[in-house]
C-alpha cells in the first residue's frame, strides 16, 4: 500500500474511494491569521486556498489559454506575475518547433453552438472582449456574420437551424 501524507492532527474522514479525507481546516500563522485552507475535492485531490494580506511575486508556468488567463487575473489582483513559456513564433514559415492549436490570428468565436451551455459561455466571453481590448490596447475582435451552406440533413447545418429556431433568430 502506498504511504499517505500525514494529516497533521485533523480527524481523518477517509472512507473507501474518498481520497485522503482531508477536512476543512485552517492552520494559523503565529499571529492568528489563516494562511491555508484545505478542503476535499472528489476522490482524487484537494483544493488549496492561500490567503495573503499583501501582493506577492508569482510565476505562472505556461503561456497558453489557462496560464495567460491565470496570470491576467493574478495581476489584476495586484500580484507581481512572471509568465513563463515560449512566445509565439516570429517567423511562422521557418518555425520548426511546437505550435499551439492556433494563435490569435483567424480565431473564430461562435454563438450558435448546438449545446446551450457553450452558447451561453461564448456569449459571456464575447461580452467581455471590449473590456479586454480596452485594458490591453489590442483590438482583436471584429464581428462578422456567418453563412452556412450545405445539405439541411447534415449534422452541422441541421444544428445551426435548430439553434436559430430555439433562439428565435431569423
Amino acid at each position: 500500500e502506498a504511504r499517505r501524507p500525514p494529516d497533521h492532527g485533523s480527524r481523518s474522514a477517509d472512507r473507501a474511494g474518498q481520497g485522503y479525507g482531508l477536512r476543512r481546516r485552517r492552520r494559523r500563522a503565529r499571529h492568528g491569521r489563516p494562511v491555508l485552507a484545505v478542503r476535499p475535492r472528489r476522490a482524487h485531490g484537494c483544493v488549496l486556498t492561500v490567503t495573503v494580506n499583501k501582493p506577492i511575486k508569482l510565476a505562472v508556468i505556461g503561456r497558453g489559454l489557462i496560464g495567460s488567463a491565470a496570470a491576467r487575473h493574478l495581476s489584476k489582483m495586484g500580484h507581481e506575475v512572471a509568465l513563463i513559456g515560449p512566445g509565439e513564433p516570429a517567423d511562422f514559415p521557418r518555425h520548426d518547433g511546437v505550435f499551439g492549436s492556433h494563435y490569435d490570428e483567424g480565431r473564430i468565436t461562435r454563438t450558435y453552438d448546438p449545446q446551450a451551455f457553450w452558447r451561453q459561455m461564448n456569449r459571456a466571453a464575447i461580452a467581455r472582449y471590449g473590456e479586454i481590448a480596452a485594458e490591453s490596447g489590442v483590438d482583436f475582435y471584429r464581428e462578422a456574420g456567418a453563412l452556412h451552406v450545405g445539405n439541411s440533413e447534415t449534422t452541422d447545418v441541421a444544428s445551426v437551424g435548430q439553434v436559430c429556431a430555439d433562439e428565435a433568430i431569423g
